[in-house]
């Protein structure tokens, strides 16, 4: 029997955004890196290939998580919802045998 894809999708958003996080920020952590060591190996910080490895480094991170914050919130909105439609509907919640409390 096949799973429904759209049961509990909140927390899928949840778990895609966490996985997300941490590869984008190996990414843009790694990539900065990896420009600063080649402006530095074409002639130091003269060059802008250097500045922008400096800058890859500390603003996409910065970029990343804040992005992450509101794709997080919005999987946490949506497990709240499930949560209130669970609630209001009278049905038992699917993780326990008791009404879910909000």
């Amino acid at each position: 029997m096949k799973k429904n894809p759209f049961v509990n999708c909140g927390e899928q958003i949840k778990k895609f955004v966490r996985i997300l996080y941490k590869i984008s920020m190996l990414l843009s952590i790694g990539g900065g890196v990896v420009l600063t060591v080649c402006g530095l190996a074409e002639g130091g910080p003269e060059e802008l290939i250097f500045w922008v490895g400096i800058a890859v480094a500390i603003v996409l991170p910065i970029i990343i998580h804040i992005s992450s914050l509101f794709l997080y919130g919005f999987g946490e909105i949506v497990v709240n919802a499930e949560a209130q439609i669970t609630v209001a509907s009278g049905e038992k919640s699917e993780k326990s045998n008791e009404i879910p409390s909000l």
